[in-house]
């Protein structure tokens, strides 16, 4: 999942931005057009379940979940992958930016550190089945949604990025 853009980091720790996200990696935890507020991280912080933000490709930020942390001859490897992705990606402690603290799914919002989001963290590190089910129910209904909505979205997971106007 990656924010539509990248801003520069907070002055302070404390500091909140506020990112909408696209693409489906998160799913079913973060739908694409969530909002996230993000603060700064201090890298010694990270633990695992803890969704950080890392820079990607074109100046945006990657949203993904810390799944290992590896400690060797004083070098730390935080692995990340996105809820919905089975490949992981190794990162030096160094390339993360952000963690993740709250997120709203349109009306409904959790802090990443309560309750709703301990419950979230839990089942997506636990990957069983019901995390399987929920995560293709989630894309399911974004294929839905994409194809009764004119104009498809291009991040769905079934979008047709055919250009109508230029017959391709």
């Amino acid at each position: 999942m990656t924010f539509h853009r990248a801003e520069p980091q907070p002055a302070a720790s404390s500091e909140r931005r506020t990112f909408l996200t696209h693409g489906s990696s998160m799913l079913p935890s973060m739908p694409p057009g969530s909002e996230v507020s993000v603060v700064c991280v201090d890298p010694r912080s990270i633990r695992c379940g803890d969704v950080v933000g890392y820079p990607g490709r074109g100046g945006t930020m990657i949203l993904h979940r810390v799944v290992e942390i590896r400690r060797d001859d004083g070098e730390t490897t935080i692995v990340v992958r996105g809820d919905s992705q089975s490949q992981a990606e190794e990162l030096p402690a160094r390339a993360i930016a952000y963690r993740a603290v709250r997120v709203r799914i349109g009306p409904v919002s959790y802090g990443t550190d309560g309750l709703a989001g301990g419950i979230v963290r839990e089942l997506a590190m636990q990957r069983g089945l019901p995390w399987r089910v929920a995560t293709r129910a989630a894309r399911l209904a974004l294929g839905l949604i994409a194809r009764a909505t004119p104009g498809r979205h291009r991040d769905s997971p079934d979008a047709d990025h055919r250009d109508p106007a230029k017959g391709t």
